[in-house]
């Protein structure tokens, strides 16, 4: 609600061969990240980003790029499930980025550290709710 920005997960075979995919993201106006190991809050190794803005220079888009089996890949998924599940939850994080987008409008690291801590509990419940739903054996009899 607060940046509306559109996140895409592109899951790969492999990333060691990630930079040919750097003049095709360009030339789709992205700007090509990498892995963003040496920012003010890193990124995460082998999570490839590429970023997007409009003509304002708003941000757009963000691509995150793993190759398949990285942990990462099932954490944002049950987080984006739960979300969709748990409407108030959802609706909690919504006002929790307009909050923060309106206190640290020119501080995308103020942002982001504001919530951090809620993104981590949604998260360790997204988990734990994807657990529950998982089928077991005496499910199936």
């Amino acid at each position: 609600m607060a940046k509306p920005i559109i996140d895409i997960l592109i899951v790969l075979r492999e990333t060691e061969t990630i930079d040919r995919f750097s003049t095709p993201m360009e030339a789709l106006g992205y700007k090509v990240r990498g892995e963003c190991l040496d920012a003010e809050i890193p990124g995460t190794p082998g999570r490839f980003y590429f970023s997007k803005d409009d003509c304002e220079k708003r941000r757009t888009h963000h691509v995150h790029a793993y190759a398949a089996g990285h942990p990462e890949i099932a954490d944002k998924l049950v987080f984006r499930d739960y979300l969709r599940v748990h409407p108030q939850r959802a609706s909690q994080y919504g006002m929790i980025k307009q909050q923060l987008a309106i206190e640290h409008r020119h501080d995308n690291i103020g942002y982001m550290r504001g919530k951090d801590a809620f993104v981590k509990s949604i998260l360790a419940d997204a988990r734990q709710w994807a657990l529950s739903c998982v089928p077991t054996a005496s499910d199936a009899e």
